[in-house]
């Protein structure tokens, strides 16, 4: 009966631990990622910018390409609209 009572406090402790340790915020998470990728659209080198015309990165995460939609659609003659409010993307 005591080993019961002992393993029922351990138990308890440990889930009150692990509670108060609670979730890790995705802002502390680091995903490793490498810059420098180069993308080309029919033999022309693209240059990916921002909506203000500053240069942005593309980078390669596990095996996963990840580049602006707007520089890539822009680049191939495509509208863009961002929809900060319901946090979408159109392409016309």
């Amino acid at each position: 009966m005591k080993q019961a009572a002992a393993f029922c406090c351990g138990a308890a402790a440990a889930l009150l631990f692990l509670t108060l340790l609670g979730p890790v915020p995705a802002a502390e998470r680091r995903v490793p990622a490498e810059a420098g990728v180069r993308v080309y659209i029919d033999g022309r080198a693209l240059v990916p910018r921002d909506e203000t015309g500053a240069p942005v990165e593309v980078l390669t995460c596990g095996g996963t390409v990840y580049l602006p939609v707007r520089a890539l659609c822009e680049a191939l003659g495509r509208q863009v609209w961002w929809d900060a409010a319901g946090r979408r993307v159109f392409i016309r």
